[in-house]
């Protein structure tokens, strides 16, 4: 394998058409694939369920698994904490990924919501492309 491909959630809901984008870029660049959740559990309901905590961990093992179903090297990990803060020191911490494949909530191109959106403000210190795929229609 000759790096990363970063498929990135702000949620424990995953977007199959990133993961699907995110799996094949990986076989194409003939890279790993890292999958990250970073959760943000004040915006969470109820505040504080430690529910979400084993959902996260059954959630990120799946796509673990589903990964590796797919022939590629996985690992996932789940943050906590503000999204943007979190993953300034996840990539602080590793080597960053080729690109970052963006599994988030839907990040609508030319809205007031795009360029507010927290990725946004600060896609252009990662040091890495991000991409957005098209939502399936």
């Amino acid at each position: 394998m000759n790096g990363k491909i970063m498929v990135l959630f702000d949620s424990l809901s995953v977007r199959k058409e990133a993961l699907e984008y995110a799996i094949e870029l990986a076989r194409r660049t003939d890279s790993s694939l890292m999958s990250l959740f970073l959760i943000d559990p004040s915006g969470m309901e109820p505040a504080g369920d430690p529910d979400w905590e084993i959902q996260g961990r059954q959630i990120a093992r799946e796509v673990e698994q589903r990964v590796r179903r797919a022939g590629l090297e996985a690992d996932a990990e789940i943050r906590t904490g503000n999204p943007s803060s979190e993953l300034m020191k996840f990539l602080a911490d590793y080597r960053s990924p080729r690109a970052i494949v963006w599994g988030g909530k839907f990040w609508a191109d030319g809205t007031k919501r795009h360029r507010d959106h927290w990725l946004s403000r600060i896609k252009d210190r990662l040091g890495c492309p991000v991409v957005v795929p098209a939502r399936k229609t």
